[in-house]
């Protein structure tokens, strides 16, 4: 399953929004450094898991324990007054954390 950025949130209410908000934070402790529509994909993703625990078709969508999936990000902080104000932190702070841990379990790129 892959999972791109959709642009825009789908769902603009405050609540939607907060799903956006969200994937940035998450994203940041990776750390990852991604924008509002950057994080869209995860929010997208967390919304649909949301959803199929609350209806019951986890499996319908493909999001069993031994899924993978593949978010793609594809914005950094283009607007970093506003990354800080919802991340908490600056992005040069998000980044001088350093790069993410090699995965333990799974292929490498190289």
């Amino acid at each position: 399953m892959v999972v791109n950025h959709t642009g825009m949130p789908r769902n603009s209410t405050p609540d939607g929004l907060d799903h956006w908000r969200h994937g940035m934070r998450q994203l940041a402790e990776l750390p990852m450094v991604s924008g509002e529509t950057g994080a869209a994909a995860l929010a997208g993703l967390e919304a649909l898991a949301e959803w199929a625990d609350q209806t019951g078709q986890r499996e319908a969508t493909g999001l069993t324990p031994t899924a993978t999936v593949l978010v793609l990000c594809t914005e950094g902080d283009t607007d970093p007054d506003n990354y800080e104000a919802i991340v908490g932190r600056p992005a040069a702070e998000v980044r001088a954390k350093g790069p993410a841990p090699e995965p333990s379990v799974g292929p490498r790129s190289g």
